[in-house]
């Protein structure tokens, strides 16, 4: 979930603890896994040098929240000096980076805009940006790895002789219509497409299967005379 960009709120929602908790799980998890704290961060630097970040295959997401100043200032006609421009920026920007509450944020920011300055918080855009940036790569190269999945299943002739199709795809799975009779070999040849579809990977994926009569029926499994029968 930390690769996916949750922050410490949503870790502490999804596993029931407090935010102090959560914040213990990250912490602990970054510190077992340090090149994944190097790839976070790594990320969001290229994101904000390029404007967007890449999934292993190269497919792009844009990003230019990420090369957002994290103040932008506009100014009304009444004020026209560079040197005042340069002056306001530097003093507000100051002013708000110490800010630790949003009305604290609020109340310079009206203050500004009474003499002709609108400041724009971007603060909201660039943690979004961030959130996408961890996100991104790794959804994404998910994506392309289910794509080529569907194409493998799709195109090979022996599960066309099955009768095997495709049914829905549910984020990284894919649902297969399978005649029972043909089940024991069109879901082992389904499984060595699957994996064939991340072979680019320089790591080995791994790839679960579930059989049921229907989307919500009981889990089944092969006997030892590779029949179908109840998972017990």
């Amino acid at each position: 979930m930390i690769v996916y960009g949750k922050g410490v709120p949503a870790i502490a929602d999804d596993l029931h603890i407090s935010i102090e908790e959560a914040q213990e799980v990250k912490d602990s998890v970054l510190k077992a896994f340090p090149q994944l704290a190097e790839y976070l961060e790594w990320v969001v630097k290229f994101g904000a040098k390029h404007g967007y970040v890449e999934n292993y295959y190269g497919v792009r997401r844009r990003l230019p929240a990420l090369q957002l100043d994290k103040f932008t200032f506009e100014f009304s006609p009444s004020v026209e000096e560079e040197t005042t421009k340069e002056y306001y920026t530097l003093l507000y920007t100051n002013k708000l980076k110490r800010c630790r509450f949003r009305k604290e944020k609020e109340r310079i920011i009206e203050d500004a805009w009474r003499k002709g300055i609108q400041i724009v918080d971007n603060d909201a855009a660039i943690a979004q940006a961030t959130r996408l940036a961890y996100n991104a790569p790794v959804q994404s190269s998910a994506a392309t790895i289910i794509k080529i999945a569907m194409n493998n299943v799709a195109h090979n002739k022996k599960l066309q002789e099955y009768g095997v199709e495709i049914v829905l795809t549910v984020h990284d799975e894919l649902g297969l219509c399978v005649p029972k009779k043909y089940a024991y070999e069109a879901i082992e040849i389904a499984k060595q497409e699957f994996l064939a579809a991340g072979k680019a990977l320089p790591v080995n994926l791994k790839c679960d299967i579930e059989i049921a009569e229907c989307w919500s029926g009981d889990s089944l499994v092969f006997d030892e005379n590779k029949n179908l029968v109840k998972r017990t």
